[in-house]
C-alpha cells in the first residue's frame, strides 16, 4: 500500500509535510476501504474517486458503513472508475496509475484538460 501526499499550489512548495486536511482522496483498490480510514483527513466538500471493479447501482451497498457515513457527512463528492478495465482496453495491462492520475487532473481542474492531457501523454512517451 502507498500513500501519496500531493500538495498544488499557484507558488512553488519548499516546504515538506504530511497533508492533514485533503480536498481529493482516491482509492486505487476497493479492499483497502476494508483496512483503513481512507476518508479521516477528508475536509469538507472534498472529492473521492473510487476505482472499482462493480457497476455504479452496486458501488453504493459495497461500501463500509463508515465510508457511507462519512461521505454523507462531509458532504463530499464521489466518483467511481473501473480503471482495471480502462488500463486494459488502452493496452496498458494492469497499469492503473496513469488512469487514476487522468481522473484526478480531469476532476480537479488543476490544469485545464487539454493541458493535463498532453502533460500525462508526455509523460507516458517518457516512461
Amino acid at each position: 500500500m502507498t500513500i501519496s501526499h500531493l500538495r498544488f499550489g499557484p507558488k512553488e512548495i519548499k516546504s515538506t509535510y504530511l497533508i492533514n486536511r485533503a480536498n481529493f482522496i482516491a482509492c486505487h483498490q476497493q479492499v483497502f476501504l476494508e483496512k483503513i480510514d481512507m476518508l479521516r483527513e477528508a475536509m469538507e466538500g472534498s472529492t473521492f474517486l473510487l476505482n472499482t471493479k462493480l457497476f455504479k447501482e452496486q458501488v453504493w451497498d459495497s461500501l463500509p458503513e463508515k465510508v457511507q457515513r462519512d461521505l454523507i457527512q462531509k458532504k463530499m463528492k464521489f466518483y467511481i472508475i473501473d480503471a482495471y478495465k480502462v488500463a486494459n482496453e488502452t493496452g496498458m495491462g494492469v497499469r492503473i496509475n496513469t488512469i487514476m492520475q487522468t481522473c484526478f487532473f480531469a476532476i480537479s481542474s488543476i490544469f485545464p484538460k487539454d493541458e493535463a492531457s498532453n502533460l500525462i501523454k508526455d509523460s507516458i512517451k517518457k516512461s
